[in-house]
């Protein structure tokens, strides 16, 4: 799955890139190149494979970083995947704009429930900003489906790391991994 590629496939799909021979190209205006294609990640489910990835689509002619996804039903023939419109786009009050690293987990529950989670890198990024000035946050939401307008997030505190709630010059967890009780998530 390439954006040079299946160019034209994506962008059917809901995705924003600016024309073709513009891709990988910076674009301080629009921030539509950067950082918008990346972070592949992949789940099995039922026989079939969940490719997720970090993406950009536009929203009210507003560009909102979202998850992006595509289906393999067959691993040995990738190419042949079928490519999904955004599993995940952040609220009209979200407090970040770019989201990276996406991972889609499926889950039991204590009451033998399954559910779908999302894990999410998040950070209120902009053009040549410092990095101490830089809002970063790893959330969690969760969905008994892959329905993309019915994540919620998982408990109160689905932030599970947010770079305000510490001294951001203390604050250096590149490679953070968190314990996080799925079946307590309060």
């Amino acid at each position: 799955l390439s954006p040079e590629h299946n160019y034209d496939e994506l962008k059917k799909a809901g995705y924003s890139f600016e024309e073709k021979e513009l891709l990988g190209k910076v674009d301080d205006k629009r921030d539509n190149n950067f950082l918008s294609f990346r972070d592949p990640s992949i789940l099995e489910e039922k026989g079939k494979w969940i490719l997720t990835f970090g993406a950009k689509t536009e929203v009210n002619e507003e560009l909102k970083s979202c998850v992006g996804h595509a289906i393999i039903d067959d691993i040995m023939n990738p190419h042949k995947m079928k490519i999904m419109p955004p599993l995940f786009i952040p609220g009209k009050d979200a407090d970040f704009n770019q989201a990276g690293l996406p991972t889609l987990l499926k889950i039991k529950t204590n009451d033998n429930k399954e559910k779908f989670v999302l894990i999410l890198s998040t950070t209120s990024f902009k053009m040549f900003m410092a990095d101490i000035e830089v809002h970063k946050t790893v959330r969690v939401y969760q969905n008994d489906t892959l329905d993309p307008k019915s994540w919620k997030p998982f408990g109160e505190n689905y932030k599970i790391f947010d770079s305000r709630s510490t001294d951001p010059k203390k604050n250096k967890n590149y490679g953070f991994n968190p314990i996080f009780d799925f079946n307590n998530p309060t």
